[in-house]
């Protein structure tokens, strides 16, 4: 599974990379680039921003409604399951 991080979570896209997971993190992508790179890549987006999350194009997303990180990870573990492989990514 692979995700793509908009520029309100950057946190919880390190301590995802840390976890072994593919989270793709930019914080200069506008929410236009987010998309299309969610929907070329095949990436879930995770945002705290209700404008891109409500965008048709913006369908597979998780609103990210937490604020501290670890509460944040246990939204994404929760929402998807992903199998964390510690330390083979780099942050």
């Amino acid at each position: 599974m692979k995700f793509i991080a908009d520029a309100m979570l950057g946190k919880l896209a390190k301590r995802m990379r840390l976890l072994g997971l593919d989270v793709l993190y930019d914080p200069g992508l506008s929410d236009n680039e987010i998309i299309r790179l969610s929907l070329e890549q095949e990436r879930v987006i995770l945002t705290r921003d209700t404008g891109l999350a409500a965008r048709p194009l913006a369908s597979n997303h998780l609103s990210i409604e937490s604020g501290p990180v670890r509460e944040q990870l246990d939204e994404a573990f929760a929402a998807f399951h992903p199998e964390p492989q510690p330390l083979s990514r780099c942050s």
